[in-house]
């Protein structure tokens, strides 16, 4: 316990005593609580003095610079894969995580695993098959819920698993039921959302006892609901026949499984989904029985609602709830609706818009028949929403045209409310082709961040640009905003990490939708095929970010870790979730640059779920015991411009946002300063808590000594904590300027 130590506790609280001052130098903390000047106001100068790798003693700077060139030249080669390495397989067929019945592992004879999501601070939700003692057709799926494998666990099992809200005790959750009303089916439901450490799922309900009034078949069925809330602490969000709005209206949908692309959560608990109404105000003329729903247990409200008027639409209404809504963090929602033809003037020319709703008001983002900006007079036709909304109430969108010519009749459009403008558009040059033209865009998974822009795939024409484009280098992966878009990675470039691999495919296109996606930081994620030595088609997966460039995370035929089971990665392996979670991030990759894959394995009906992390602060396990001894480990990774330069590791138990500015160089800094995390981290680098958290970086930007974070024993109060890391560089030669502050790493304390 040297070197650990805390502030004064709340009252009631007792804390360890402070030790005596080490011997060698260090940072003294603050009185009081800190700010983000005080925290980083001590490094000046005297950080010269602190405790360096791997010396006890104040060093003068002519040994530091000595050390700077060791550092240089100790850069160290890395595995060409990233995830080999540095990923966490959190579960893999075999796999018995707590909560799963005893003789019970995750397996079976098809699709043990299904699509992992995951939330922005790094929790991942997942439906699994199991097999084993007691396991038949009718209880074989569950849902899993955690970080890491150490905290992972099962939430509920499909036709085992009690009401978890409580509300009906007799009664089972269950997905599928027969006609008679009688299970024939466990499984639950595959669109479920995972957002702040709430969770949202559906399922169908079974009371075989009759005590709790749960109807199963005719007019008058109320068995099927959504959960929502936090693990452990689960409620009943809608309910069939039980919930009722504003109005009278009582939902008569079946909500055991909402639609993914119609479901929506952010990371204050608010959710959105789709249902029919009935009763109440439900009228038939005007047709009013079908809504968006928005809000909390006991908090519900219309979002949009059949026969509602659309401002900006020349006095139309609502004629069919659309297919797609998307919520940010601030509670903004970008969906699309068709307006009705015969309650206003639309026709079905111009009845599809895209609609931008900000507490309660529907601003027009796009109109069909509307004049498409930067299209010469071509209108929008058919739109396709992208899976984003920004924190600032921006987006994207594909839409083909009308008054254009086959040749251009597409274009991709970003924008928010009043500012869209075109982004690209078929037959106009391909940035970072040489003149190649645009042929035609894969419309349904384009992403879009403010700081990343849009991230989107497509192809190009044959017989254009220099070289002229063939079969061999026809698709490609762009990203940028309005007037600046870039090429991330074109078929027929080399492949990086992979000796004598070119990207692309013997047959066919090499990128389609869902190849690529992007988050806030800039980061993107690909998955592609590669051609090794003109004749063999193997698969691989990609990152990109503004630090490191293209990076191989992983390739088939890797292997993940020593189980058995996840040995030999085979193709087609399943991305992240494109649909989106809030925050303008993919619901399998966060913006803190974590993300969740499915690989499946060499091996009948093997899978795995698979969490990485693109970025400079690679942490893991993303969980450790807060009983203490098991280290999280930091693969510093700042990128070459940053080579020697020295380094400090900082936490906070606080989280991320807003973060704080450094007052020595303005880089913006993702820890909300903790008088306790902090603190420590800062008078405590190279400690037995913090050992190897400040050093120089090697010439690749790496750490040289082994880092972590090893939570010390007896300490039993931060049970359910989530610290975050973040590294900081600073240039020795000009006075300790930082010069760059990475992105966050979580670790749970479980």
């Amino acid at each position: 316990m040297d070197d650990f130590w805390f502030l004064p506790a709340a009252d009631g609280e007792t804390t360890p005593e402070r030790p005596p001052e080490p011997a060698v130098a260090h940072l003294a903390a603050p009185q009081g609580r800190s700010t983000p000047g005080h925290l980083l106001g001590h490094l000046s100068l005297s950080i010269l003095t602190l405790r360096l790798i791997p010396m006890n003693l104040p060093l003068p700077k002519t040994q530091l610079l000595g050390l700077v060139a060791l550092a240089i030249a100790a850069a160290s080669a890395h595995a060409q894969s990233i995830l080999p390495v540095t990923g966490q397989v959190v579960a893999a067929v075999g796999d018995a995580p707590t909560g799963t019945p005893a003789g019970v592992t995750i397996g079976g004879t098809t699709s043990p695993l299904d699509g992992p999501v995951m939330d922005r601070d790094g929790n991942i939700l997942f439906r699994g098959l199991l097999t084993g003692t007691g396991i038949s057709s009718l209880n074989n799926r569950a849902l899993f819920y955690g970080r890491a494998s150490g905290d992972l666990r099962m939430l509920v099992q499909g036709g085992v698993s009690l009401d978890p809200s409580g509300t009906y005790p007799n009664t089972i959750i269950s997905q599928t039921l027969g006609s008679t009303g009688v299970p024939n089916g466990p499984g639950l439901p595959s669109a479920y959302r995972a957002s702040g450490g709430f969770v949202l799922f559906g399922s169908q309900l079974y009371d075989a006892s009759g005590l709790d009034g749960i109807i199963a078949t005719g007019t008058t069925a109320n068995n099927t609901a959504i959960y929502w809330g936090q693990p452990g602490s689960l409620q009943i969000l809608a309910q069939k026949l039980v919930t009722t709005m504003p109005g009278g209206a009582q939902l008569n949908s079946a909500l055991n499984s909402p639609s993914a692309q119609a479901t929506a959560l952010n990371e204050s608990g608010t959710a959105i989904f789709y249902s029919v109404l009935t009763g109440g105000d439900v009228t038939t003329s005007p047709p009013n029985e079908a809504a968006w729903i928005m809000g909390t247990p006991n908090n519900l409200s219309y979002l949009i609602r059949k026969a509602d008027p659309v401002p900006g639409t020349g006095g139309n209404f609502v004629g069919t709830i659309g297919n797609n809504c998307i919520l940010n963090g601030a509670g903004q929602v970008f969906h699309d609706e068709t307006l009705s033809t015969t309650l206003g003037p639309a026709t079905t020319a111009n009845d599809k818009v895209l609609l931008i709703t900000t507490a309660g008001v529907h601003d027009l983002l796009a109109r069909e028949g509307d004049l498409a900006p930067g299209c010469g007079g071509a209108t929008y036709n058919s739109m396709t929403p992208a899976n984003s909304l920004s924190p600032t109430g921006k987006t994207a969108f594909h839409s083909s045209l009308l008054g254009a010519t086959t040749i251009d009749d597409g274009a991709i459009f970003a924008g928010g409310v009043g500012t869209v403008a075109l982004l690209a558009r078929e037959n106009d040059a391909a940035p970072g082709t040489g003149g190649a033209l645009f042929n035609i865009f894969f419309t349904s998974s384009i992403t879009y961040s403010d700081n990343g822009g849009v991230v989107f795939t497509g192809t190009l024409q044959t017989g254009t640009g220099t070289p002229v484009v063939g079969a061999t280098n026809d698709s490609g992966i762009w990203a940028g905003q309005p007037g600046n878009v870039q090429l991330v990675l074109r078929e027929g470039d080399a492949a990086p990490g992979i000796a004598g691999g070119v990207i692309g495919r013997t047959t066919s296109y090499n990128f389609a939708a869902g190849d690529a996606m992007g988050n806030e930081l800039g980061q993107i994620l690909i998955k592609c095929r590669v051609v090794i030595g003109g004749t063999t088609d193997t698969e691989a997966f990609y990152s990109y970010d503004p630090v490191h460039g293209l990076r191989l995370q992983l390739q088939q035929g890797d292997n993940l870790g020593s189980n058995p089971n996840t040995q030999g990665v085979l193709g087609n392996f399943l991305m992240p979730a494109s649909s989106p979670s809030n925050d303008s991030s993919p619901l399998g990759f966060t913006n803190h640059g974590d993300f969740v894959i499915k690989p499946a394995f060499t091996g009948t009906q093997l899978q795995g779920i698979v969490r990485g992390h693109v970025g400079s602060m690679i942490a893991e396990p993303s969980s450790v015991p807060v009983a203490g001894g098991v280290p999280q480990n930091f693969h510093i990774d700042c990128g070459p411009t940053q080579a020697g330069q020295l380094y400090l590791v900082l936490a906070t138990g606080l989280g991320t946002r807003p973060g704080f500015v450094s007052p020595f160089g303005g880089q913006a800094v993702p820890l909300n300063p903790d008088p306790i995390w902090t603190d420590l981290s800062l008078n405590n680098p190279n400690s037995i808590v913090w050992p190897g958290t400040l050093g120089f970086l090697d010439a690749n930007g790496k750490n040289i000594t082994p880092a972590s974070f090893v939570m010390p024993p007896g300490f039993p109060v931060f049970l359910g904590t989530t610290l975050h890391h973040a590294v900081i560089a600073f240039d020795i030669n000009f006075g300790l300027q930082t010069t760059y502050a990475s992105e966050p790493s979580g670790v749970l304390l479980y």
